[in-house]
């Protein structure tokens, strides 16, 4: 098979179950649920694609349905096979149902790929057979005279499943199944198809007067309800007209107000059909009783049914009222039926006393109380609908009868009474007037009002301001003081019954002056404290003071004391600080430390120093610098080595007053730095002049001195170590060599004396303190033979004629090496 195939998927199909798997076909959609359906018939097609989702193209061999019910299920528009399809390529088929028994009916549709099992999709549906229905149930015939014949009943047995149905016989069974009959019964076995009924009439003709029973029996294929029994009811004889209650009492109702209607229940217990042809209210009272739901006329009730219809009870008087439902039926043995009603018509006579209500002088938040009475000297109960209170000073008022009550009738000559209690219960100093208004029933007392009338007097305390406010404050320092008054603009003496102060940094606030509790204030006088706030920490600070008074409308008053300590924080940007290694002598770039106050104050810095003497780092810093609030220093640290080698010190940045500032201590940065000797050679480094007369100078040797480094170096001294070996004139000292620049020095060795000489020359550049290059230098002083007048070389045993000792002469020649370097003169 041509390009790269999926793995074979496995069907996870086992022991009855099916799942959807795929490999080198991916199939749309992975599963199908069929609608129910009819066995023997067949559902409608579903449209089925298969994709190739591999990297090449396959060759599908078969598609065809598996899984228990494969017969149940079959594919169709299938191309012919075998067929090949490129990566990417999809065809269609589609899939129908046809179950061949009832139940759910399960299976696969199968794909084979290059000889593997390939896609699978999962298939389900259920099958539905035959299902017998019948109409009328249960059946009801009759319901005449006794003497007249009824007509037979229409019945239908209905095939409601999805299979055909075999109606296969229809009988009555039952006591009286000789009265009933199946006149039109058409040929059985019959079959139904699905949604088909067969049609049948039942005939009843009755022999007596009542009831008779019986079952109609169906018999069909119909595999759950092979057997249909459905119960037959006829009757016949004559219609009962029945009330379901026989009186309608409705007790004491106001004149002209309508009570709550009453509901009574006409039914048929009977065996023939109940005709009421009239209905009407008679009776002394009869205007007093009104029909709200009659029954419309004529009105046929069956056997065994119902109607109803209401009546309501308007007395147009005081006093016992009776009136009586009329019905006329065609119940033979009660052609007219009387329903009796009764009630009684009341009226009330409303009084109040006493007609106004005056509280005196009352103290604020205090309650003062008054009563009125209500009566009611009718006979039927005083209903007062609402009690409301109005006015300017309304507010002060109240009553324990606001949503209305009831005054009894009056018995015996003694009038009913309800008593309501009216409370005055002001809130401010003052006269405060309002007005008690009620509704009632009574048409001849509908409403009435009462004054009420009262005087609040109180003391007032009052505290200005109630809230202090110190803003920021440095840490430990005391802020200005704020005062705050006391006063009592009331009518009565004032109380101070609690002064405190409370609060979680209660004790950075300070009072002077606070009242002595108890503390009596006069109307219009008042009492003074101050308040200093002394901050502790880096913070928001709060209190109260809490006081409590007798005046009612401010028994606690809260003053809220409020203050900010503010303090500078301060931040080194490093702890530590490396310098790249520096040539001894040389100043390095500066690297900074950055010192931040992200405190809220200012910093003021004691000193910024290093800890050790004659240290190699330096800062610019300055005495007196002041760090804003929010800002930073950044302070430039240089390390200039004096020797070569690792150097450490310490740079410690002090505050001012650090043991006062909450916290806020020294800083240590660790400063480490690396003095590096010049990257100078000199070659060679041993030089060997070897025997050379006494007072001669020898032939000049060339040293070379070589600045191999990235900075220009300065030759500041050649040195022997032995004080003993002179050189020449200096001529390289103070020379300057560049970056990867050369110096030439020709060195000569002339003896004053006979003998070995051994030295050392050092280069020493500015600023270093040791020298950074030495060559070693070798030579013998021997004395010149004397024979015949002419001079020739002898050994070391030849006398001195010059013993001057030993000369080394530096730097009569020295050329550079970036141009042509000059020849060494000639000896001469």
């Amino acid at each position: 098979m041509a390009g790269v195939r999926a793995p074979f998927a496995t069907l996870a199909f086992l022991l009855g179950s099916t799942a959807t798997a795929w490999g080198a076909l991916t199939p749309n959609p992975v599963m199908i649920a069929f609608p129910d359906t009819g066995t023997g018939s067949t559902s409608a097609a579903v449209m089925l694609t298969l994709t190739n989702t591999s990297g090449g193209a396959v060759k599908v061999e078969s598609i065809t349905t598996g899984g228990n019910h494969p017969a149940d299920f079959k594919v169709a528009m299938l191309p012919q096979l075998p067929i090949s399809i490129g990566p990417g390529v999809n065809f269609t088929i589609s899939v129908i149902f046809s179950p061949t028994n009832g139940g759910l009916r399960q299976g696969t549709v199968q794909t084979v790929v290059g000889g593997n099992m390939d896609a699978s999709v999962a298939l389900s549906g259920t099958g539905i057979g035959p299902k017998i229905t019948i109409k009328p149930s249960p059946i009801n015939i009759g319901g005449l005279p006794f003497g007249q014949q009824p007509p037979p009943l229409d019945v239908a047995v209905t095939n409601s499943g999805g299979s055909k149905l075999s109606v296969k016989t229809v009988t009555i069974i039952g006591p009286d199944a000789a009265v009933f009959s199946l006149p039109n019964l058409p040929g059985l076995p019959a079959l139904l198809g699905p949604n088909v009924s067969l049609g049948f009439k039942v005939g009843f003709t009755p022999i007596k007067k009542g009831a008779a029973t019986a079952t109609l029996v169906v018999t069909s294929d119909d595999p759950n309800t092979p057997t249909l029994n459905t119960p037959i009811n006829g009757s016949s004889g004559e219609p009962i007209l029945k009330l379901d209650t026989g009186t309608i009492i409705y007790g004491n109702q106001r004149v002209m107000i309508p009570s709550q209607s009453q509901e009574v229940n006409i039914t048929n217990p009977g065996f023939s059909l109940l005709q009421v042809t009239d209905m009407f209210v008679a009776g002394a009272n009869a205007a007093d009783f009104v029909l709200t739901k009659p029954v419309p006329f004529p009105s046929t009730i069956p056997v065994g049914g119902s109607v109803k219809f209401s009546v309501v009870f308007n007395p147009g008087a005081a006093g016992a009222r009776a009136g009586q439902v009329v019905l006329k039926s065609s119940d033979p043995n009660t052609p007219t039926t009387l329903l009796p009603m009764q009630g009684s018509g009341t009226v009330a006579m409303a009084a109040v006393m006493p007609n106004k209500l005056d509280f005196g002088m009352v103290k604020v938040k205090s309650s003062g109380g008054a009563n009125f009475t209500v009566t009611n000297s009718g006979n039927g109960t005083l209903k007062v609908n609402a009690v409301m209170i109005g006015g300017a000073g309304a507010a002060f008022y109240s009553t324990n009868m606001n949503g209305g009550f009831n005054v009894p009738a009056a018995v015996n000559a003694v009038p009913g009474s309800v008593v309501v209690q009216v409370s005055f219960t002001p809130t401010m100093i003052g006269a405060a007037n309002a007005v008690l208004a009620l509704t009632t029933d009574d048409p001849k007392l509908p409403s009435f009002m009462i004054p009420l009338t009262g005087i609040g007097t109180s003391p007032m305390f009052k505290a200005t301001p109630l809230a202090l406010d110190f803003g920021s404050i440095n840490v430990g320092e005391k802020s200005a003081a704020q005062t705050c008054t006391l006063s009592n603009t009331g009518t009565q003496a004032l109380t101070i019954t609690q002064f405190q102060l409370t609060g979680p940094q209660s004790g950075s606030f300070d009072i002077v002056g606070e009242p002595q509790i108890p503390a009596m204030i006069n109307p219009g006088a008042n009492v003074k404290f101050t308040v200093t706030f002394t901050p502790m920490a880096n913070m928001g600070e709060a209190a109260q003071i809490n006081i409590k008074t007798d005046d009612p409308n401010a028994p606690s008053t809260a003053i809220t004391l409020n203050g900010f300590g503010r303090q500078a924080a301060m931040e080194v940007s490093i702890m530590d600080l490396n310098f790249d290694a520096t040539q001894i002598g040389y100043k390095s770039n500066p690297k900074q430390v950055v010192i931040t106050n992200n405190g809220d104050a200012p910093l003021a810095l004691m000193s910024v120093k290093v800890m050790m003497k004659d240290s190699p780092f330096s800062t610019d810093f300055k005495a007196g610098t002041m760090i804003k609030e929010n800002t930073a220093l950044k302070l430039n640290v240089v390390f200039t080595p004096l020797v070569a080698g690792t150097a450490v010190d310490m740079l410690e940045i002090t505050p001012v007053n650090p043991s006062m500032s909450m916290g806020l201590m020294p800083a240590v940065v660790k400063l480490t730095g690396l003095g590096v000797s010049p990257n100078l050679s000199v070659t060679p480094t041993v030089i060997d002049f070897s025997s050379i007369l006494v007072g001669q100078i020898s032939a000049p040797q060339t040293i070379t001195i070589r600045n191999g480094g990235t900075k220009a170096i300065t030759i500041s001294e050649l040195k022997s170590k032995n004080n003993d070996m002179q050189f020449g004139p200096p001529a390289a000292i103070g020379a300057l060599l560049q970056p990867k620049e050369a110096l030439d020095l020709l060195i000569t060795f002339s003896p004053a004396a006979k003998g070995d000489f051994k030295d050392e020359l050092e280069v020493w550049l500015q600023g270093a303190s040791m020298a950074v290059a030495k060559v070693a230098v070798s030579g013998s002083g021997v004395e010149q033979k004397m024979k015949g007048g002419d001079c020739s070389v002898g050994g070391r045993d030849a006398r001195v004629v010059a013993p001057l000792g030993m000369l080394l002469l530096v730097g009569f020649w020295m050329r550079r090496r970036k141009g042509v370097l000059p020849s060494p003169p000639e000896k001469g």
